[in-house]
């Protein structure tokens, strides 16, 4: 018979009690994984105790988080959380969630981070905070890495401060280091402020943590480029849950699972949680086999039924904000369909200054040779580009082959400069025979340049690195915080809002070490970046210099897939989001069969000698027993 623990005390069921429950894979679905419904009879003196009789018009408190275990013959069939739902004369309505669907219950209550204790950091001074440049995640939560605050740009286009300029100046750079030559000469700049960068996998972990979990298996810290992302941010704090937004921990974790293509797996006896990902799994997956005199009538074919949400990708898209440098990563879908885009020829040997100088060919197919070394303004061929609708595309052995997708548009022209910016690096993906649709709120941070000398005034005597923008206006100015913008007066007019503003997104780079800089002048430099090809974009800097030379296209010669655009060759669609299953989600089998005990949904499963991967399993209780009758939904393996 069937037996239901509340808190170690029995709940007497109805002895013809019928219901079904089911099992569902958490890797092919985000319902949760174990859901049960069962109705109580409080007319019952026992159930009326342990439900303080609730029925009662004075009783007015609902239990909340208590464990409920419901036992058959042979065990255990599913242990977990109660949910009062409902009370409807002398019946109490409840649900028993477990697994995924109890950490779902418990992720998805109003809960915030920052109303999580997600610890602090004791202290960071400069010897703690050159050590973290050197580590990685676990041995480091958190890097002290260069970011920028606040920046100021002299045009709309540019992505550079200058050092020793007003631009400059009016920026702010915590974590700032001096110019260095190797790894071990590293130091910060007097007076930067210390702001510790935390690691994705630490805020996950720490927020598992928080709820009572433990993590066990980590795909996103064990990854070799998951495990170098970090949430980029300027906030002045210790604590971890003041370096997120406060967004609800279902949208973090959810957005964390969609990005990583990760699944957070439950086991609700133990409060473990395993961060999986489904190929991995399924590559070491038990087998749970059933005889052919085990399966029950015919086997039900279903076709051209959806997939299912949790496995397959279609239309994708980051979220970002409406700012300068987000306007050129991803453009307005409109937009692209007027985009005329023209493929640039390879051109002829020319005297290259700077490394790498693809660029130039772009500027070569406009106005030829013409002028192309010799003119210190910009050829009129060049300024009768402006106005046209057309995109240039690189050539493929110019942009490094992983690249070859992203086109170049000619974004300005003037009297005496002229810029060529790279768009849609980071744009979605578009499949117009799909409906399904999902915007990411965790996005690729802006990366801005600082240039500026060393310590020395000799030739070639001057770094460039890239820094992760932290904190931005609509305008690229440097913000003010509301509490400076506004007097007592202001205030006791307007009233104070009691709540902070939830931001939509969280900016996350890759930290990839200490690097050398990216003209190779013998400096060294902390490095995070969102692709490792980036852009450059100068105007007007060294009179000495022609227009083109400001522009300029770098490729960080690192090891690894570390690229957040959505569509490049080894960026996030083809290394982490396409149905690496491999599955044919066209032909869905319904199939009943007899078993006398539990089986697992996130296994394998052999069927008269046919693999497949199970879906759901689903259950029924009939008159107070446990039925040995289970229908699983399954996709063919082979």
């Amino acid at each position: 018979m069937i037996k239901l623990m509340i808190d170690g005390e029995r709940v007497n069921l109805a002895a013809d009690l019928s219901l079904e429950f089911y099992d569902r894979n958490p890797f092919f679905t985000s319902e949760g994984q174990h859901t049960l419904d069962i109705d109580i009879s409080l007319a019952d003196p026992q159930n009326a105790r342990i439900y303080n009789n609730m029925h009662r018009i004075d009783v007015a408190k609902r239990p909340i988080g208590r464990s409920a275990v419901l036992y058959y013959e042979k065990g255990v069939i599913i242990s977990g959380k109660e949910v009062v739902l409902e009370i409807d004369s002398r019946i109490v309505k409840i649900q028993i969630v477990a697994g995924n669907s109890e950490f779902n219950y418990i992720a998805g209550s109003d809960k915030r981070l920052r109303e999580l204790d997600l610890g602090c950091i004791p202290d960071i001074d400069e010897n703690t905070a050159l050590n973290s440049l050197q580590g990685a995640y676990p041995q480091w939560d958190y890097v002290c890495t260069p970011v920028c605050a606040k920046v100021t740009f002299r045009s709309w286009l540019e992505n550079v401060m200058y050092s020793g300029s007003s631009t400059y100046l009016k920026s702010t750079i915590c974590n700032e280091i001096e110019a260095a030559k190797t790894a071990a000469d590293l130091k910060f700049r007097k007076g930067t402020r210390f702001c510790a960068q935390p690691y994705l996998a630490a805020i996950v972990r720490r927020v598992l943590e928080a709820l009572g979990y433990n993590l066990v298996n980590d795909y996103i810290g064990e990854h070799k480029e998951l495990s170098r992302l970090i949430v980029v941010h300027s906030h002045d704090t210790l604590y971890y849950n003041m370096m997120v937004e406060n967004w609800t921990v279902e949208s973090f974790l959810s957005q964390v699972e969609n990005l990583c293509a990760v699944c957070f797996v439950v086991d609700n006896l133990t409060m473990e949680v395993d961060i999986l990902n489904a190929v991995d799994y399924y590559e070491t997956a038990e087998v749970e086999a059933i005889d052919f005199d085990d399966v029950i009538g015919d086997i039900n074919k279903q076709y051209d039924q959806e997939p299912p949400d949790n496995i397959v990708y279609h239309n994708i898209a980051y979220k970002f904000p409406d700012t300068n440098l987000y306007k050129f990563y991803s453009l307005d879908q409109e937009l692209v369909r007027k985009i005329l885009i023209e493929q640039v020829s390879p051109a002829p040997s020319y005297p290259a200054k700077w490394y790498p100088s693809a660029l130039y060919d772009i500027f070569y197919s406009i106005i030829g040779n013409d002028g192309f070394i010799s003119s210190q303004n910009t050829p009129q061929a060049v300024k009768d580009e402006y106005d046209k609708m057309v995109a240039y595309k690189m050539p493929l052995s110019l942009t490094m082959e992983t690249f070859s997708d992203f086109p170049y548009v000619l974004a300005a022209a003037a009297d005496s400069w002229a810029t060529l910016k790279m768009i849609n690096q980071f744009g979605p993906r578009i499949e117009e025979e799909s409906d399904d649709n999902m915007e990411l709120d965790i996005v690729p941070v802006e990366i801005v340049w600082c240039y500026r000398t060393g310590n020395s005034t000799a030739a070639g005597n001057y770094m460039v690195y890239p820094l992760p923008l932290a904190e931005n206006s609509d305008t690229d100015e440097p913000s003010s915080s509301e509490d400076e913008k506004t007097g007592l007066i202001t205030r006791l007019h307007d009233g104070e809002t009691g709540e902070e503003a939830v931001k939509e997104n969280l900016f996350v780079a890759f930290y990839i070490g200490v690097q050398p800089d990216v003209y190779s002048n013998g400096f060294v430099t902390p490095m995070s970046i969102n692709s490792k090809l980036m852009q450059m974009t100068m105007t007007k800097f060294l009179t000495d210099n022609r227009f083109w030379d400001n522009q300029t296209m770098f490729r960080i010669n690192t090891e690894g897939n570390f690229d957040l655009s959505i569509n490049g060759l080894h960026g996030m669609y083809n290394t982490y989001w396409q149905n690496q299953l491999d599955i044919d989600f066209s032909e869905v089998y319904v199939i009943k069969f007899r078993s006398f005990k539990l089986r697992d949904a996130r296994r394998i499963f052999n069927i008269c000698n046919r693999r497949f991967y199970c879906q759901q399993l689903k259950h029924e209780v009939v008159n107070g027993r446990l039925s040995d009758v289970i229908e699983g939904t399954f996709y063919p393996l082979d």
